[in-house]
């Protein structure tokens, strides 16, 4: 199904065996975007099991449950995967570890760079729909809160390359 990116799978060993037969599907993470330009995430995989997804390592070994209804990678941020559970977003890394809790309605990368650490220093806007509309807030690359889901619009300033300042622009009430 190109539309939602499922496909029939099946995972083989060196000897063209067929492994990882307990789950529904097993498939590669694509990244859009990556350091070394391959486009997948390179240590795990996710699985599909009793219509949920859950991520597992090359060997097989569960990482986590099956418990999410999507998991996709996050654009620049290799090792940083998104998931979706009941209609809400959250990021993981790739050893399972939850970096942003799940209860935002979208999450997006800001796209901060520099030379020397590329984009692992790019932090998240995160968005809440509320009853009087959006609200944005901002979490750091190691997952931090910085500034609360209360603005109505956020902007880094990516310009200005500064590993320990971030420089946002925030608008709240006009």
């Amino acid at each position: 199904n190109t539309e939602t990116k499922e496909y029939q799978t099946k995972v083989l060993n060196d000897k063209k065996e067929q492994i990882l037969t307990g789950y529904e599907s097993v498939q590669a993470i694509p990244t859009e975007t990556t350091a070394d330009g391959i486009p997948f995430e390179k240590t795990v995989l996710k699985y599909k099991k009793d219509g949920k997804y859950g991520l597992i390592n090359l060997n097989g070994k569960e990482i986590t449950k099956p418990i999410y209804d999507e998991i996709s990678a996050v654009t620049y941020k290799e090792g940083m995967l998104f998931v979706k559970q009941e209609g809400k977003v959250g990021i993981i890394n790739i050893n399972g570890v939850q970096v942003i809790d799940v209860e935002y309605d979208n999450i997006t990368v800001d796209n901060y760079y520099d030379v020397d650490s590329k984009y692992q220093k790019t932090g998240f806007i995160v968005c809440k729909v509320q009853d009087d509309g959006y609200r944005y807030g901002y979490i750091n690359y190691k997952g931090d809160t910085v500034l609360k889901t209360e603005y109505t619009e956020i902007e880094r300033v990516n310009e200005i390359e500064n590993d320990k300042n971030v420089y946002i622009i925030a608008y709240k009430d006009g």
